[in-house]
């Protein structure tokens, strides 16, 4: 998660042109997407790895990489535009998201799909 940040805070320009899509009329080539899902790979390996060890519960590491991601993305996203506070707010907000995040993964059995896990929801 901190590379992810690192990685935005030092080329915001690429971080945006990769998300932002800032030229409308640019679609990437098949060989970006693949070295874009390529670097998504190095999370999901890490993911699956730790949840064969149990670290993560018993969720769907391919689930579990998508929401990480998603994690990350929103953080980085928030902290470019300023939002997440001075830098080393933002770093807190960075460390407890994804200490809470991995600590509930770890806490909880794994949820059928569409499921919130949360009373009402």
């Amino acid at each position: 998660a901190l590379a992810y940040r690192a990685a935005a805070l030092e080329q915001p320009h690429l971080y945006d042109v990769m998300f932002a899509c800032p030229i409308p009329e640019f679609e990437p080539s098949e060989e970006d997407q693949r070295l874009a899902l390529g670097t998504l790979e190095r999370l999901r390996s890490a993911v699956r790895r730790h949840c064969e060890q149990g670290a993560l519960g018993d969720g769907d590491p391919d689930a579990l990489t998508l929401q990480l991601w998603a994690l990350a993305h929103g953080l980085a996203s928030l902290e470019l535009q300023r939002n997440l506070g001075a830098p080393g707010d933002a770093e807190r907000h960075w460390r407890s998201a994804f200490s809470a995040a991995i600590a509930g993964y770890a806490a909880q059995p794994a949820r059928a799909p569409g499921s919130l896990g949360v009373p009402g929801a």
